[in-house]
């Protein structure tokens, strides 16, 4: 017999104001539900298309002319793109969960993110591998837990927020999946076992062909047995991250503030072989260039900034964004790594790293 399927209709999609008593009372008994079933591996979700958001999709034929040429390692898996596949059909699928790579939502992380096997319910056809990134808004914090609701720092989203701005990223990035970004296959409703329907995209399985950043880095200083420096190749590291944020720029995609497991290294390559192939994952908590100047408008019209007497360089979005992936990188490979190669890239030039920031 089917588990009857929850209805959380009643509850507001958006909270431009705090919740009433009421209303965070029934938040805090779906999140009791949700915590009492929680996924497991072995579990299975059922699942039916065709795909929302579909100009997500990887563009058809693929690779795209504009792109480099298809990895052999990350092959497209066409069962799930053809006319009678999950995109674009409704045959009914499921998803066997096979590895929670993020099973809890914290700062930073809200999804619920597994590798699993996806097959057809009829049992046709060969299973593939795949993660799904569960938008299980029943397990995000209340929008109480975001902060002050008066305050620049109120920080909540919902399930419905994140999925349209990550699927809008994808859609904007079309031409780098498969290179820069994960190869996405869709964005769909799924039932979980305890009778709740969430949506989830499911995207291209990276987990046997590459590894983080952290655990990358990790691994060349043991292989050296010590701190990494200069000539050890941290510039294959730096330059290829901040190159990939500029191509990110040049879509108008801003402030993209990865954590160290958002970034991906592709495996079978050493530091010092050449310029490193990264992927970028979790496209979404962005902005594109008109929100954050908009952005950056209203606050400036609710809370004037005193005009300063000293000279400086404006602030902008552009080295924002570069300090931070560079602040990144080099709390991995240590400061006096980042310092070399800082040294290094200023007398090279190459990037032109945070001058000229309003020439874009």
């Amino acid at each position: 017999m089917a588990t009857p399927r929850l209805d959380y209709s009643h509850l507001p999609k958006y909270y431009p104001s705090p919740p009433t008593p009421e209303q965070t009372a029934a938040l805090l008994e779906r999140r009791r539900i949700a915590e009492a079933a929680p996924l497991e591996r072995g579990d299975q979700l059922d699942w039916t298309g065709p795909a929302k958001h579909q100009d997500a999709l990887p563009p058809l034929p693929y690779p795209p002319t504009t792109s480099p040429a298809a990895n052999p390692h990350r092959p497209l898996l066409r069962s799930l793109l053809s006319s009678s596949g999950p995109a674009f059909s409704d045959t009914p699928w499921t998803l066997k969960l096979v590895e929670a790579l993020q099973s809890e939502t914290k700062k930073h992380n809200w999804s619920q993110v597994w590798r699993c096997k996806a097959s057809r319910n009829d049992g046709s056809g060969e299973a593939v591998d795949v993660v799904v990134k569960l938008l299980h808004e029943s397990l995000f914090p209340l929008p109480t837990e975001g902060g002050d609701f008066e305050s620049d720092m109120w920080d909540w989203w919902s399930a419905e927020w994140l999925e349209r701005k990550e699927a809008s990223n994808y859609a904007l990035f079309n031409d780098f999946q498969g290179a820069d970004i994960p190869i996405c296959y869709g964005y769909y409703h799924f039932d979980l076992p305890h009778g709740e329907r969430v949506v989830g995209i499911v995207l291209e399985d990276l987990s046997a062909i590459a590894r983080t950043l952290h655990a990358f880095v990790v691994q060349e200083q043991k292989l050296k047995g010590t701190d990494l420096d200069l000539d050890d190749g941290v510039d294959n590291l730096f330059t290829p991250a901040l190159q990939a944020l500029r191509r990110f720029h040049d879509r108008n995609i801003v402030f993209l503030e990865p954590q160290s497991d958002d970034i991906l290294v592709l495996k079978g390559h050493e530091m010092k072989d050449g310029p490193l192939p990264l992927v970028f994952l979790d496209l979404a908590h962005t902005s594109t260039r008109a929100e954050s100047e908009a952005n950056a408008e209203r606050r400036e019209r609710d809370r004037p900034t005193p005009k300063s007497t000293l000279s400086a360089e404006p602030w902008h979005w552009r080295s924002h964004d570069e300090g931070w992936v560079a602040g990144l990188v080099r709390s991995e490979v240590g400061f006096n790594a980042w310092l070399a190669w800082d040294d290094f890239e200023g007398e090279r030039g190459l990037l032109d790293l945070w001058h000229n920031v309003w020439d874009m």
